[in-house]
This record gives C-alpha cells, sequence and structure tokens, in this order.
C-alpha cells in the first residue's frame, strides 16, 4: 500500500495524510527505505521497504521520536505498519524495534501490522511471550483492516482517546497517573483534562466501595491542584457502568458534599434510573446538590459548559506560577524588600520557597540598610556598588549559560529562561517531561550512568557532555555540571549548569579534518613522478573501462540540468530509442516527451534534485511497433565542476518486465478466484504442520474463519490421533519422494459432527527441496453413504437369491432323487413303475415352476390397488397428497397377488416420495386389451412431483446401477424397489416404462395379464 502516502486522505476513515521530506530514509546503497505520515492526529503511519538495517531503524526510532514528542506528546496513539515491501531486517535492527516498542507502550493504544512475512511473524510472536506490553500487537491482512481496526479501538476507548474534543475543539489531555484500575479488573476509571477547566472522568465495569475510595485519592489531588482562578467543570461518563454497590452510591454523596464548593458544577451522562434516583433524593437533603446536572449525552454536557463563550476554558494553566515568579522577580531586583510576602497553603509547590524568603526578609533589610549607610559615605563606592550590581545582573539575563534542575527520574522540574532559547524548546512543552527524551540514544545511557552516580552520592559534582535533538530537528552538543541537590528541601533535584558547544565542536571537527587534508596533501606531494605516471596510467585505464562499459549499456543514458535540458546523450545504436545526438542535444525533456511522460520525468529530476537519488518512476510510450514502458534511474552528479547542478538519467526497457508483472496479477487473480470459489477447501502448510494459508471455503466447510487460521496447527482438523501420526508420517514422506497423492480421514469441524474428508496433497518445490504443502480437502459424506448403501443393496439381491435358491434346493433334491434311481435301476423296474416315477419327476417340476412363477389367480384391479394405497394412509396424510383411484371397478387381472401388491405399493411409495406436500398422485387404466394386444391391460400411476432427468431414467431399470436419491421430505430409499417391480412386471409376461420431465411430475406405466 505505498500508494498510500501519495494521497492526501485516507481512502478507508477519510481522515487526512500528512507527511515531510525529513520523514523518508533511503539507505546509501540503496538496500532500503522507511517512510513515515501521520493519518488524522493519532496515527503514525510507516512503510518500511528493502532489507532493514540497526542505521535504518536507529534513524525511524529518532525520528518517530521527534514525530511522537511534537505531535502526540502524552496522548495515546496508534501505529499501522505496512510489511508488504519488507523482505528482511537485521537481527540488531528488530531489538531496536522491540526496544523502542517497549519503551513507548504506556502510550501506544494499538499497533497494527499487515503485509507481514513469515520472518516478521516469527518477531512478534516471540515479543508478546516477552512481555505482555506486546499484547497491543495486532496482525491484520491489510491496510484496510488495519484502519477499521484502529477506529474500532478509539471508539471503543471513547473521548479521552480523541486529541480535541469533537464538540468544543478543547485540548484532551491524560497525565500520567490520572486512572485507576482495581485489582481483580472489574472496573476501571479513566480521567483527563478538556481544555483548562472541565476534568472527565470514565467509569467502566462495577464500583465497589474500594474503587469509589481510591478514585477519591486521585481527584482530590486533581482539584486541590487546579487553580482557583479558573472554574472546574467534572464531568462523569456512565454510559459503561454496568453495577454501583449501596455503599458506593452512599460514599459518593458524601465525597461529592466535600468537594462541590470547589467546583463550577458536577454533570453526569449515560446514568441509570436507579442513580437518577439517588441525585435527585440528594438535592432534596442539600441545596449544594443544585450544582449536579444530569445530561443525556456527552455532546449536552460540553455544550452547557461552553454556552455563552466561557473564556476561562482556554486560560494559560500556568498565570499564576507565572505572577508568583514573576512577583519574586521584581522584588529581587526593584528591592523592595517592605512588601508583604504571602503566605501559601502547605501543598503548594511555592509553599517552601516563599516562607525562606519572608523569613529571611528581615535580614535582607538589615544588609539594604547596612548597604546604604555605607553608600552615604562614600558615594564613589555607590557608583562602583551599582555598576556591580548592573553588571551581574546583566550577566546572569544574557548568560550563555543554561540551568535545569530534574527530580530523580529525570522529569524537568525547572528550566531557566535560556534553555528555551539554547533549544528551541519552550518551558511550557518540556516542564514535567523526562529530560532524557530529547538527548541521543547514544549518550542517554552515559548520562544515565552518571544520574545513578550522583544519586548515590549526595552534593556530588560531575562533568557532563551529551548531544540533543534541537526543537528545528539538529543535533546539538552539550556540555557542563551536574549537582546532587536532591537533599535540598527547597531544590529537590539534580542541578545542571550546560551550554552549548556546537559551534566550538564543529570547528574542531573542520580543523581535524583540514589536518587530515593538509597531511593527505602533503603524501600527495611527496609521491614520485613516476607514481604519478602510474596512476595516469591507472586512471585512463578507468576511463577506458568506463567508456566500455557504458558502450555496453543496454539503457538510453542523458545528462541533464535541473530544468530537463539535455547536455550528454548516449545508447547503443540497436537500442529502441536510438536517435541521432543533435535530435537530443540542448532540448528539453519536454520538447522530445509527449507531455503525460515529461511530467513523470520532471517530478523524478526533482526528487533527486532534493535527495540525491531517484529510482522507480516509469512511463510508456506508444512506438510503431506497439505499447513500450521504460523505467528511470537518476542521481544528482558528484564533484561537478560546474556550479550548476547536473543530474545522470538512465533509461532502461522494462516492457518485458511488465509484462511478466501482469501475467503473473492474471495469474493471481484466477488462483484467488478459484480458491474462492471452490466448495473444497484449498489449505498450504509448512513442513512442522503450520497452516500458511487457508481457502475462505472453510468457514462453510468447518465453521472456522480463515484470517484465524494462518499459524495454527494441521492438527485441529483431525478426530482421530491415529490419523493425525499417518499424516505426520506422510509429510516426512513427501518431503523424500516429492510424490503427490491422496488419502482420506475423519475431519473435525467446529460447528458440527466430524465427517468424512478426502485429502488431495500436492507438495511445492523450489531449488528441488519441498518447502511446503498444498492440498485439497474435500467432504466425501454422501459418497461414502453411497457406497454403504450399494453394499446395503448387494447384500439384499444376495439375500433375494439365497431365498429363491433355499426354496427350489429341496424339489430339486427329490427330483435328483427319483432320477438318479430310475437310471441307476432302470431294467429293474417294470413298465408301470418306470412311469410312475417319471409322472413323480414331472409333477415335482411343475411344483418347483410354480415356486417360481407362483400362483396366479383372478384379482379385482380396484380393490387390489385400493387395499395398497391404505397401507400408505399415514405417509398420504402426512404431506397432504390428494390420491386418486380411478380404475374401474370390473377389471380383472390374472396375476399372482403378493407380486402385483408389491408392484403397486412400489410405485405409489415413489410417486409419494417425490411429490412436494399438498401434490397430487393417480392411478388408472389408460388402454384395454384390442386386436393388437388382447390379453393385456395398461396401468399408470402418475404425480405432480420433482420429476426425472433424461439421464437419470436411463439408469432406473438397470440393476447394476444403484439410483438412490431422497425424496422431498429427505425420505431415504434403496434403489431396488424399481427394479423388482420390473422383475416381477416380466414374470407376468407384462414390461414397465417410464415418462417425465423435470418439475412437471412423472408417470409409470406398466401392463399385466388381462382377465374378462
Amino acid at each position: 500500500m505505498n500508494d498510500i502516502l501519495k494521497l492526501k486522505k485516507c481512502p478507508v476513515s477519510g481522515l487526512s495524510i500528512s507527511t515531510k521530506p525529513e520523514w523518508k530514509y533511503i539507505a546509501d546503497d540503496g538496500s532500503c527505505s522507511i517512510e513515515l505520515a501521520i493519518i488524522g492526529d493519532n496515527i503514525l503511519y510507516e512503510v518500511p521497504k528493502g532489507i532493514v538495517d540497526d542505521k535504518a531503524n536507529t534513524w525511524y526510532t529518532q525520528t518517530a521520536n521527534k514525530i511522537i514528542a511534537e505531535y502526540f506528546e502524552d496522548r495515546k496513539y496508534y501505529i499501522a505498519i505496512d510489511y508488504f515491501l519488507l523482505k528482511n531486517a537485521t537481527l540488531k535492527a528488530k531489538k531496536i524495534f522491540i526496544n523502542w516498542l517497549f519503551s513507548n507502550s504506556d502510550n501506544i493504544e494499538l499497533v497494527s501490522v499487515f503485509g507481514m512475512n513469515q520472518i516478521i511473524k516469527v518477531a512478534i510472536k516471540t515479543a508478546k511471550m516477552i512481555s505482555k506490553k506486546y499484547e497491543k500487537l495486532h496482525l491484520t491482512n491489510s491496510y484496510e483492516e488495519s484502519i477499521n481496526a484502529i477506529l474500532r479501538k478509539e471508539k471503543s476507548n471513547g473521548i479521552l482517546s480523541y486529541h480535541k474534543c469533537p464538540i468544543s475543539d478543547l485540548t484532551i489531555r491524560t497525565p500520567k497517573g490520572w486512572e485507576y484500575k482495581s485489582p481483580d479488573g472489574s472496573c476501571s476509571i479513566e480521567m483527563g483534562a478538556i481544555g483548562d477547566a472541565i476534568v472527565f472522568i470514565s467509569v467502566v465495569g462495577s464500583i465497589s466501595i474500594k474503587t469509589m475510595e481510591s478514585t477519591y485519592i486521585i481527584l482530590n489531588r486533581i482539584i486541590n491542584e487546579h487553580s482557583s482562578n479558573i472554574p472546574l467543570y467534572l464531568i462523569f461518563d456512565y454510559t459503561k457502568l454496568n453495577k454501583e454497590s449501596i455503599q458506593a452510591k452512599k460514599s459518593f454523596v458524601r465525597w461529592v458534599l466535600t468537594v462541590v464548593d470547589n467546583t463550577q458544577e458536577i454533570l453526569f451522562f449515560g446514568v441509570k434510573n436507579s442513580l437518577k434516583l439517588t441525585i435527585t433524593a440528594t438535592k432534596t437533603i442539600s441545596s449544594k446538590f443544585d450544582k449536579i446536572i444530569i445530561c443525556n449525552t456527552y455532546q449536552e454536557a460540553i455544550k452547557r459548559i461552553t454556552k455563552g463563550g466561557r473564556g476561562h476554558l482556554n486560560k494559560e494553566k500556568n498565570t499564576r506560577m507565572n505572577e508568583l515568579i514573576g512577583y519574586l522577580g521584581k522584588m529581587t531586583w526593584a528591592g523592595d524588600l517592605n512588601q508583604k510576602i504571602p503566605v501559601l497553603p502547605n501543598h503548594d509547590p511555592l509553599a517552601e520557597l516563599f516562607s525562606a524568603v519572608a523569613a529571611n526578609q528581615e535580614d535582607l533589610r538589615e544588609i539594604d540598610n547596612e548597604r546604604k549607610e555605607a553608600l552615604k559615605t562614600a558615594s564613589h563606592q555607590k557608583a562602583l556598588v551599582q555598576a556591580s550590581e548592573e553588571y551581574y545582573r546583566t550577566l546572569i539575563e544574557n548568560s550563555i549559560d543554561s540551568i535545569s534542575i530534574i527530580d530523580i527520574k529525570g522529569n524537568n522540574i525547572f528550566r531557566s529562561k535560556t534553555a528555551e532559547g539554547l533549544l528551541g524548546y519552550s518551558n511550557k512543552e518540556r516542564i514535567n517531561k523526562n529530560a532524557l527524551d530529547i538527548i541521543l540514544p547514544e549518550d542517554r545511557l552515559i548520562i544515565a550512568q552518571t544520574m545513578k552516580e550522583l544519586i548515590e552520592s549526595p552534593e556530588s559534582l560531575k562533568d557532563i557532555a551529551f548531544r540533543v535533538y534541537h526543537e528545528d530537528g539538529s543535533i546539538r552538543h552539550l556540555e557542563g555540571k551536574a549537582k546532587n541537590m536532591l537533599h535540598s528541601p527547597i531544590i529537590n533535584g539534580i542541578v545542571l549548569n550546560y551550554r552549548d558547544v556546537t559551534e566550538r565542536i564543529n570547528a574542531e571537527q573542520i580543523i581535524q579534518n583540514q589536518n587530515q587534508e593538509y597531511e593527505a596533501l602533503n603524501e600527495e606531494l611527496n609521491v614520485t613522478n613516476n607514481e604519478l605516471q602510474i596512476r595516469e596510467n591507472k586512471i585512463q585505464k578507468i576511463n577506458s573501462q568506463l567508456a566500455a562499459t557504458i558502450s555496453a549499456l543496454p539503457d538510453l543514458m542523458f545528462e541533464t540540468d535541473s530544468k530537463g535540458r539535455i547536455f550528454d546523450y548516449h545508447t547503443s545504436k540497436t537500442a529502441l530509442l536510438y536517435d541521432k545526438p543533435e535530435n537530443f542535444l540542448g532540448k528539453k525533456i519536454d520538447e522530445i516527451l509527449p507531455k503525460d511522460a515529461a511530467i513523470i520525468c520532471n517530478k523524478a529530476i526533482k526528487e533527486a534534485i532534493e535527495t540525491g537519488t531517484h529510482t522507480g518512476a516509469s512511463y510508456s510510450l506508444q512506438l510503431p511497433n506497439g505499447l513500450f514502458w521504460f523505467e528511470l534511474s537518476i542521481a544528482l552528479k558528484t564533484n561537478n565542476e560546474i556550479q550548476e547542478k547536473r543530474l545522470i538519467i538512465l533509461v532502461r526497457d522494462i516492457t518485458e518486465r511488465k509484462k511478466t508483472e501482469e501475467a503473473l496479477r492474471e495469474s493471481e487473480k484466477k488462483y484467488q478466484l478459484l480458491t474462492e470459489t471452490m466448495k473444497d477447501v484449498v489449505v498450504r502448510i509448512s513442513l512442522t504442520g503450520e497452516l500458511l494459508y487457508v481457502s475462505p471455503a472453510v468457514e462453510e466447510f468447518g465453521g472456522y474463519k480463515p484470517h484465524e487460521e494462518t499459524g495454527s496447527n494441521i492438527a485441529k482438523y483431525f478426530t482421530e490421533e491415529s490419523d493425525f501420526q499417518r499424516a505426520a508420517k506422510l509429510i516426512t514422506e513427501i518431503v523424500k519422494t516429492q510424490e503427490s497423492g491422496s488419502f482420506e480421514f475423519i475431519y473435525k469441524p467446529k460447528n458440527k459432527a466430524p465427517f468424512p474428508v478426502e485429502h488431495t496433497y500436492v507438495p511445492l518445490i523450489n531449488n528441488n527441496k519441498v518447502y511446503a504443502i498444498q492440498m485439497v480437502l474435500r467432504d466425501i459424506s454422501e459418497r461414502k453413504k453411497a457406497e454403504e448403501a450399494l453394499k446395503a443393496s448387494n447384500k439384499t439381491k444376495d439375500k433375494f437369491f439365497s431365498i429363491i435358491a433355499h426354496d427350489l434346493r429341496s424339489p430339486f433334491n427329490s427330483l435328483l432323487g427319483f432320477s438318479e434311481l430310475l437310471n441307476d435301476e432302470y431294467d429293474d423296474f417294470d413298465t408301470n413303475e418306470r412311469k410312475k416315477f417319471i409322472g413323480i419327476i414331472y409333477h415335482g417340476l411343475q411344483n418347483a415352476l410354480k415356486l417360481l412363477d407362483d400362483d396366479f389367480e383372478k384379482i379385482n384391479l380396484f380393490l387390489i390397488s385400493k387395499e395398497t394405497s391404505e397401507l400408505l394412509k399415514q405417509s398420504i396424510d402426512k404431506k397432504s397428497i390428494q390420491l386418486t383411484n380411478q380404475i374401474t371397478k370390473s377389471i380383472y387381472v390374472k396375476a399372482d397377488r403378493n407380486m402385483l401388491a408389491t408392484i403397486i405399493r412400489n410405485l405409489l411409495s415413489n410417486a409419494l416420495k417425490f411429490t412436494n406436500k399438498h401434490g397430487e398422485i393417480t392411478i388408472s387404466t389408460i388402454s384395454m386389451p384390442n386386436k393388437k394386444q388382447k390379453e393385456f391391460v395398461t396401468i399408470k400411476v402418475s404425480d405432480t412431483g420433482v420429476g426425472i432427468s433424461q439421464e437419470a431414467q436411463a439408469k432406473l431399470f438397470d440393476i447394476g446401477t444403484n439410483i438412490s436419491t431422497r425424496g422431498t421430505e429427505n425420505e431415504k430409499g434403496t434403489g431396488l424397489g424399481l427394479i423388482l417391480c420390473k422383475e416381477f412386471i416380466e414374470m407376468h409376461g407384462g414390461k414397465i416404462w417410464v415418462e417425465s420431465e423435470v418439475g412437471k411430475g412423472t408417470s409409470f406405466f406398466f401392463t399385466i395379464p388381462y382377465v374378462s
């Protein structure tokens, strides 16, 4: 998403995007670059490219610290990092980044990372294991997901996550220490300042008496420290309050009584009815509670406070401090020692200082009187003293030295006026901020060690020398002294006296460089003529090699000035863009290129002038033999004897690369479309079983979220441990054999019962080594059920044939016995005995035939169809089917009763199975015996059901094909009914056929012998 930095607004949130040239870093060798930007007023957006080393990450931490200090201050902020173009990072660079992230984690709300490769993922996972602070790291798949995650987090954080109030535009601050979290995590209370007059309190969770007491301590401190010159408003946000105990409510009422006089108003919004009743009841107890206001929304509360444009809302916080300091300054230099020193409350930060001044006022008056007396008697001494006073006064006011006092944690508690001019930061900006923040990381450790040594030795004095970031971004060298005055009840800190020695350091460096140059020049003067000749020969050889290299370059090369005017030109005569030099020299790029291409080139030239180089800009040209693409590489010419800036421009034909990239994009689109539309699940795993990619189909297939699967192990998909062990063993075999294949296992979904799947796998190979395995998971539940049904069908057929064989075995055994007796002893029997045995065999065969033919009898067709349909009455009623029997009552047929009943029952059951609720089924006779067909009647069973396709009709009566389809109400079948009907009908000498159309119903016809 590198193009994001070219936009003025974020395409996801609509927030503005701002950046600066100094927020971009490019390595000297071009191996990496880092670009930073701010989205809105609280999102730091980062785009690292290439292979980031420790030097690049050091630049990043310094620049990011400056941006955070300048734009975010103490506010919470978010970070979005685009790793799509990051190839790798050195180990030291990773450590620098992780340490920086750790040191800033308190103010970071969320770090949303996308486009990361496996290396970065491992680094992030490692960081999460090291510290819970890294739980703020959030991995996403795209820029859009990252920004939306930040917006959701910001919205959930409430008003205090904003830089400015969305209603009044007042600044919102969340100072350290203005928050409380219960140890059990049941409640959290966060406080912040809106402008200078409003304290906002957000309550989340369930409040107990212990929680309230801890909160009162913080609020009392905030109220006591608030300036008496500025009215104070408290706003309580109860929208996220779950529960408040009765004791907590009573405690709150008592606390309000103690602080209500110090406030202008106390406002609530998001209040539940029970608390509203409590507040309403308290107003009847005391008029003090008239200051308590219940609002419906945050907007209503802010508008109530800001109504009428109350100027005190933006009053400078340090007004009183400035007045007090001004007062002391006036007293010190005006010499008014008789004015009364104010007595400040004990909690006031200046109470001790004013008390000390008051205690010594008498001594100061006495000294002053003695000085006046001495001056009366020696007027020349008076002039000297006045001159001396004026001298030291001027010296102090104009001293180049600066004084700062820091507390034991390193926070600034005092800075002299000269410190503002020295470093560019106002005292307002730096007071209560850590002094080490603006010190270079390389010097920060040294200063921290010096501070530690000072703290261990009271009143000790140390030399200090360090570098800091000036407000304008430059680096300044400072030197001075540091003294431990922590023991002093007035100062209570470490005093730093320092001055800017940057110019001296720079001068020393210049002198050092000049000395080095002088030594180098001196060394060159000592070179002999022979050595000079050798060098000249080498230069000629290098120039010759350079000329040969340039001649061999396939690129077009120009030398231009900053305005794009061409001074030199070279390319091979066989090059695509070759032309005579006179057609280029002296002309501007605008004159030789189309407008769009010229704009791109001039923009790239401008960037190269600013940064020294430019790479990557490309443009297209429509040439006689087609559309071609070209890429620019530009460098600012160094050691240029001409004062005007010159640039070297290389133009390379990248048409084939563009075609390859386009083909690759098309291939990726097709692959993505295929994987995202397949019902089967596409999975890619590492050789350790880690899921590298899972297609979207997994959500419907197994109930898993695709984006949550990456990084987990494929073991979660196996129901049986034995299947997983078999898969693990197979991975080892795939690495060795590099062969594809498939196997089946029981899949374990998230939201339903396990089911069988077929897993087809293909090894992914690079450099003749398997680096991952691509696989497709297919649900084979229906196939398994079909196989089971086939087994059942075969079992039924086997049983059917077994019954027939069993019924025929007994009569055949008997006949075999008689025939064997007749054959063996034929001559021993007379003619009558032989006729007797032959008669027995004949009648036995007739009886066996009857077993196959069954007993054919005269049957009333209407009655048997009616009896059969009544057996299905329950199923007919359940689907509200209308069954009509249109068979004439006087029609008789010759058939086996059981077989005919089975035929009618099977055909009616099929019609019932595939007819929707409220459908119709009809049984009728459509033709009677005629001259062509004298002995058969045709019977029709029709329905208004779903119909049968032509393909399926061809297989209905094939005993080798088992067709079993579920009915409209998911009814099951064996697929043998129609085959049995066909067998029985053909045993009666009839036939069966079907007519059907999908969606319009089905009619089965069969013929049966007719009896007049």
